[in-house]
């Protein structure tokens, strides 16, 4: 009887640290773009994120303006890895799905797709929402059945 109380109490604090977890996660995130969007106007340089399932990058043109290159000069914008239960599901821009490895660029002019993003850990997700100007909010975990 012991030992199924104490199983239950374990499995209840593990659901509350993977919200919890997620939860900072997508609000890390959250703060990112909104930090990508703002270096991208500040800069007058486009900034793009991209994504893998298990990590995600911030990326600026090379000096020519024909391809993209991890940003190595940023000091917040780096490549990040998920904790090992996380990942990023979807990807959707201006309502389109997108592949991991695409990217979501901000643009200097401030005018940006709507964008969705969706990180998931077993049955929680999370949703990180960007709008044409820039803002970007991170919503409340939800539970999945």
């Amino acid at each position: 009887v012991i030992v199924g109380v104490l199983l239950g109490l374990v499995s209840v604090n593990y659901a509350r640290d993977n919200r919890q977890q997620l939860q900072q996660e997508a609000h890390r995130l959250a703060l990112l773009l909104s930090h990508a969007s703002n270096t991208a106007r500040t800069t007058g340089q486009p900034v793009a994120w991209a994504s893998q399932p298990q990590n995600y990058g911030f990326y600026g043109l090379s000096a020519d303006g024909r391809n993209w290159a991890i940003l190595l000069n940023e000091s917040h914008l780096y490549n990040r890895q998920l904790p090992e239960n996380m990942r990023v599901a979807q990807i959707r821009v201006g309502g389109s799905q997108l592949q991991y490895g695409d990217k979501v660029i901000f643009s200097p002019a401030g005018l940006n797709a709507d964008f969705l993003i969706t990180l998931s850990a077993e049955k929680l997700s999370a949703e990180i929402q960007g709008n044409l100007l820039g803002q970007v909010t991170d919503m409340p975990v939800v539970e999945h059945p």
